[in-house]
């Protein structure tokens, strides 16, 4: 779940991050079963979209701004991920 120690860097409040996650929780049944490569598809369809909405002056700059800090978000989060499975794997007594 993504939690509020990471939310400071893509959103500004508390309520921001319990947004991020109700929404998160809501949206991953959808994309559950389906094959990785449709799930990468709609996340990355959703996140062009996302970019594609900011326009005017200067926008070119602006969106490579944004997906690069999409990315590096992305990083954080996958290496907090990684973490925690490997918590609780070793919890559990076990191996991943």
């Amino acid at each position: 779940m993504f939690t509020t120690r990471h939310l400071h860097k893509a959103a500004a409040t508390k309520e921001d991050a319990r947004l991020v996650d109700r929404l998160s929780e809501r949206i991953k049944p959808l994309l559950a079963g389906h094959p990785a490569a449709v799930q990468g598809a709609v996340c990355g369809d959703l996140f062009a979209i996302f970019v594609a909405g900011h326009q005017g002056p200067g926008v070119e700059a602006l969106r490579e701004e944004l997906i690069e800090a999409h990315l590096k978000l992305v990083r954080e989060l996958v290496a907090y991920y990684d973490d925690e499975r490997l918590r609780h794997a070793s919890a559990a007594g076990g191996v991943m």
